[in-house]
């Protein structure tokens, strides 16, 4: 199975939240599943693959070109696929995941979890949109979801697609 995990590019200011990556990336690896992300080297996206990478796990990144040529890349990662733009980067993430996971981050990152869970509602691919909720990190989500579905602008069962896991071990349920 194919994870595709979505994270800022930055630590961020709590240390739970580098620690959670890292925890992800070797969970995720341990289970014989593969890390999809934003290939970068560094933050939340670099301690999800360093994580992956150091338990033996396959990782595959997507990264546009202008990032590689900043020198974002992961040059750790050996399948490091390639866009010309954000929005190809997007699509092509959401084609390869079979379940789709939000760790904290930035606009980015809810930008990229937001379209995985619209499309998720349109059927136009499958699984979960799960989000990482270190240290209540994602509970205006929960409350803005639930809002939306409070106002008739979401479906509860499309709701049903968002779900948030409070730990890695308890996002681990939906690695079996």
């Amino acid at each position: 199975m194919n994870i595709t995990v979505y994270g800022g590019a930055h630590p961020g200011s709590d240390p739970a939240f580098v620690a959670a990556a890292e925890a992800l990336g070797r969970t995720i690896a341990k289970h014989g599943h593969t890390v999809v992300y934003g290939g970068g080297a560094i933050g939340m996206m670099g301690g999800l693959s360093r994580g992956a990478l150091e338990e033996g796990g396959k990782v595959t990144g997507v990264i546009p070109r202008f990032m590689v040529e900043r020198e974002w890349a992961n040059p750790a990662v050996k399948d490091m696929r390639m866009t010309e733009t954000m929005a190809e980067r997007k699509t092509m993430m959401n084609e390869l995941g079979d379940l789709f996971v939000a760790m904290p981050g930035g606009t980015g990152t809810l930008e990229e979890i937001a379209e995985s869970l619209a499309h998720c509602n349109l059927g136009l691919i499958a699984g979960k949109c799960v989000f990482l909720n270190i240290n209540g990190y994602y509970e205006p989500m929960r409350t803005m979801l639930d809002a939306m579905v409070q106002a008739g602008y979401m479906a509860a069962h499309e709701r049903a697609n968002a779900v948030f896991a409070d730990s890695v071990e308890e996002l681990e349920e939906y690695l079996k």
